[in-house]
């Protein structure tokens, strides 16, 4: 099966085995809720599922083990050529992985809540505010006037709480106030772009991925991922 390859089956379950770490994939589909018909792919934006991001996730995850670098530290090429930007990581696959990645599935490191400088929230209507990504703890959460440059801050279980991607209010800023919030995040990251399939004597010897953070590629879309 592997002639005419250079490539050891068992160095590289070995290789998986030492320097892999589990991982969530959620396969991704098109969202069929499109309204042109000269173009059926083309999400739409109030779509309550897909989040107006024409994709969505309707299969349990699947559990494997690949390995994870960071992008500047292991493959600066993929910066140098446009394909990968700071921040984003590579995932390598075995080469008998039956489940390779493709293009817009999700990918779930299940390592604990990594430090995030957060996002800026609108301040909406009723109680609860939406995060990016599920919070395992907030560091940091202020409005700013910046007319006189006060700074107020708002606390944890004094002025809010939080549960997942949820922030409820007890003693919110003003409706239509901007806010900033700092906090760990456990990260989705997007397969973006496609995965590159890697061949070596005419031997499939696993695929390579660049993961994105999600937001940066689908800000809206809804918290689908609870499993």
């Amino acid at each position: 099966m592997f002639n005419n390859s250079t490539f050891d089956l068992a160095i590289d379950n070995n290789f998986f085995a030492e320097k892999g770490q589990i991982i969530k994939l959620y396969r991704s589909m098109y969202c069929p809720c499109g309204s042109d018909p000269s173009n059926p792919t083309r999400s739409n934006n109030n779509c309550i599922l897909c989040g107006g991001s024409g994709r969505f996730y309707p299969d349990p995850p699947i559990t494997k083990n690949v390995v994870i670098t960071r992008v500047e530290q292991d493959n600066p090429d993929l910066i140098a050529s446009g394909l990968a930007v700071p921040g984003d990581l590579v995932m390598t696959e075995s080469m008998l992985d039956p489940y390779p990645s493709e293009q817009f599935d999700l990918v779930t490191p299940q390592w604990g809540g990594m430090p995030f400088d957060g996002q800026i929230i609108t301040r909406g209507s009723g109680t609860t505010d939406t995060l990016y990504y599920h919070a395992v703890n907030v560091d940091r959460c202020v409005t700013v006037n910046p007319s006189t440059g006060v700074v107020t801050s708002y606390s944890p279980k004094t002025d809010f709480t939080f549960s997942g991607r949820a922030l409820d209010w007890i003693n919110p800023p003003p409706l239509g106030t901007n806010y900033s919030v700092r906090y760990s995040a456990l990260f989705n990251y997007v397969v973006f772009p496609p995965a590159f399939i890697r061949r070596e004597g005419g031997t499939d010897i696993g695929s390579k991925a660049i993961l994105r953070k999600r937001h940066l590629v689908f800000p809206n879309l809804p918290d689908l991922l609870a499993g």
